[in-house]
């Protein structure tokens, strides 16, 4: 006997002879499906006060909102695998138990309805129920319909049938009949004790598994422990991306990218960072075609994640983070560098908090490579105080060889930091540079470092060069040594020897002889420095100077000839 139709079944029946649904209104069925399926994942995944969590519930909400304010209520019918919207498919899945439909459909719900006034704490309990009930269990304590009737949610209407009486074959009595002599001695008025159905005893095989058997529970529990939902997640997450049609509701699904992105950083899953930044990189040009006003969005969300608020995750990992295997730093290498140049912002001051001169190289061979797609945001961190910061982004500016590396080298070299200074211009010294900015280092012979004056003659003394032999002489000649020692006196000479010409012999003949005089620090001093420059330069002119010294008849000329030659051994 058919059953009576109740009133929703009538309304319903009203709504199903109705025109199907509108592009627009498709559309937006579809949207609400979706942020619902993202958020059964997302609490899957993560718990439930999780940020993720949250905000796709929020998002949920906020489709069912746009929704409600041109309908009254949103139905779904079921169909095993399938939820249809006044007859349109707007979700199909696998037969599986991550499947909407399939739920639904296994514990006898016919039809989902949402109502205008449905708040996000019914959506929250919602999600909480299907979660909780995706996966059909023997010992699980009732099912899904049992526990949407305890919640009793106001503004959510649904219609149930009893799946296992309606699903339940006919029982066929003829497997029951027994043999006509096995019913003779049976006495139908006689009441029979009930007998206690046991379960085998514990040493019954039926209690023991074989050995072969064990090996395979252990393998079911190792892939269910390995199990990898990434490339489910990703999947999801791009249908969500490339469904969106508006400004508003992209920006708000980017910012959820981004703090997941966060998450995965700080808990160190670099593999799903990586694939997730490729998933959305190729989102980007298929953007570029179809949806360029996105294209904004998305360069302020790859902003956004090269930022030190976001990037700075990594500093709480440490000092795990020193730990990393190869493979991780292979990973969150690979991360790193599909940010944009802005991420070195972020990286720089990394390298005061790293320990490990492993995962330091890391890091600077990462800010040296984004430094070649734009080297910016390396200048902005070269001027920041964190000296010891500056002297390893110097370091990383030592791998550049280009013009405005070079540049940022002759900036280095007037630091405050005398470590940074000797750092620049052994870079700059080691590279093929014209005589201007010879001209520019030049003033460093009288740098208050050592070490830096050092590196200076040493380079002035390097090669035969007419523009290094005419400022020597020309500094030598006016006697402004800044340091006025004998070092420095000693150094200027035998860089002017090793790089000097027979332009300079008149001039250092004069010295020695004491035919001239060069102003400063004592006579002594500047007769040996002349003496050690001749000798450097070793031509003839050179040669014959220096015998006539040592034989000369003044004791001066031949006590500097024997202390030059002295130093000279």
């Amino acid at each position: 006997m058919m059953e009576p139709l109740t009133g929703e079944d009538l309304e319903f029946l009203g709504e199903s002879l109705e025109e199907g649904p509108t592009s627009e209104e498709l559309r937006a069925a579809k949207e609400v499906i979706t942020s619902f399926l993202r958020a059964i994942k997302n609490y899957g995944f993560y718990p439930e006060n999780h940020p993720a969590c949250q905000k796709s519930v929020t998002t949920a909400a906020g489709r069912l909102d746009t929704f409600f304010k041109n309908h009254d209520k949103l139905r779904f019918d079921v169909e095993m695998v399938r939820l249809l919207f006044r007859g349109e498919v707007v979700h199909h899945g696998e037969r599986d138990e991550g499947n909407l439909g399939l739920l639904l459909f296994r514990d006898g719900i016919q039809w989902l309805e949402f109502r205008k006034g449905l708040a996000i704490e019914e959506i929250n309990g919602l999600i909480r129920i299907v979660n909780k009930y995706r996966e059909a269990t023997e010992d699980a304590e009732g099912d899904l319909v049992t526990a949407l009737w305890e919640a009793d949610f106001p503004h959510l209407k649904y219609k149930a049938i009893d799946v296992y009486w309606e699903a339940e074959p006919l029982i066929d009595l003829s497997v029951l009949r027994v043999r006509e002599e096995e019913t003779q001695d049976i006495d139908l008025d006689k009441e029979e004790p009930e007998q206690e159905i046991l379960p085998p005893p514990k040493e019954s095989p039926l209690w023991k598994l074989t050995a072969e058997e064990m090996r395979q529970l252990r393998e079911m529990i190792h892939e269910e422990e390995k199990r990898d939902t990434l490339q489910d997640v990703l999947d999801m997450l791009l249908i969500v991306l490339h469904d969106q049609r508006n400004e508003e509701d992209l920006s708000t699904l980017l910012d959820f990218l981004q703090d997941e992105f966060q998450h995965t950083l700080a808990q160190r899953e670099f593999l799903f960072a990586l694939e997730l930044l490729t998933a959305l990189y190729e989102s980007r040009q298929a953007f570029k075609a179809k949806k360029p006003w996105a294209l904004p969005l998305l360069h302020k969300f790859f902003l956004g994640i090269s930022s030190p608020q976001v990037l700075g995750v990594l500093s709480q990992s440490w000092p795990s983070l020193d730990m990393l295997d190869a493979e991780q730093m292979t990973l969150l290498r690979q991360v790193l560098l599909l940010l944009p140049a802005e991420s070195m912002l972020a990286l720089g001051p990394m390298l005061l908090q790293l320990r490990s001169s492993s995962a330091r190289r890391e890091f600077m061979e990462i800010i040296a490579i984004q430094a070649k797609r734009d080297i910016g945001p390396l200048k902005r961190l070269l001027r920041r105080p964190e000296v010891f910061m500056v002297q390893r982004l110097v370091n990383v500016l030592g791998t550049l060889k280009n013009k405005e590396s070079t540049l940022l080298l002759l900036k280095m070299v007037g630091h405050s930091s005398e470590r940074v200074r000797d750092l620049a211009l052994r870079f700059l010294v080691a590279r093929n540079l014209g005589p201007e900015i010879l001209e520019k280092l030049f003033p460093l012979i009288d740098d208050t470092s050592d070490s830096v004056r050092q590196v200076m003659f040493e380079y002035l003394g390097r090669r035969r060069s007419e523009r290094a032999e005419g400022l020597l002489l020309d500094y030598m000649q006016q006697g402004q040594f800044r340091h006025n020692d004998r070092e420095q006196v000693l150094a200027c000479f035998r860089a002017l020897g090793r790089c000097g010409s027979s332009r300079s012999v008149p001039v250092l003949q004069a010295v020695l002889m004491g035919q001239g005089w060069m102003p400063g620090f004592g006579r002594s001093i500047h007769r040996q420095g002349a003496a050690i420059s001749l000798m450097e330069l070793g031509n003839d002119e050179a040669k014959e100077i220096l015998e006539k010294a040592s034989r000369s008849l003044s004791p001066p000329i031949r006590r500097a000839y024997r202390k030059a030659a002295q130093e000279e051994k």
